[in-house]
């Protein structure tokens, strides 16, 4: 079972983010680092309009104890997203109501912190 460590459970949110390519570069992120804003795609392409947070899948934790429920789930389901050495992440932050989720199990979430690298 995956757990969240008890010293990163001071998030409303988390997620679990492929860190994709972007404009043919790799992003590499460490932990604390924080991830801008995601851009809202039309048709498979991006629009360059930023949306308001970053997108991931969404990761259901156990607040009480950080056990995430979903994360077996959540891993199959990034693994369509994945190519070659992409970073897989987890990050936590504040859930972004003004964004649509577009994409099965998608959240958008406020000041994005990384606070795991998979």
């Amino acid at each position: 079972m995956k757990t969240i460590n008890e010293t990163k459970l001071n998030h409303e949110v988390y997620g679990l983010r492929v860190m994709t390519k972007f404009n043919g570069k790799d992003e590499v992120v460490n932990v604390g680092d924080f991830i801008g804003n995601s851009y809202h795609w039309v048709d498979g392409c991006s629009s360059g309009d930023a949306i308001d947070g970053t997108c991931a899948i969404f990761l259901d934790v156990d607040g009480f104890d950080g056990e995430v429920i979903n994360f077996d789930a959540a891993v199959k389901l990034a693994e369509q997203y994945k190519h070659d050495d992409e970073q897989v992440v987890i990050v936590g932050g504040d859930l972004s109501i003004d964004e649509v989720f577009n994409d099965t199990d998608e959240i958008v979430i406020k000041n994005a912190e990384v606070v795991e690298i998979l």
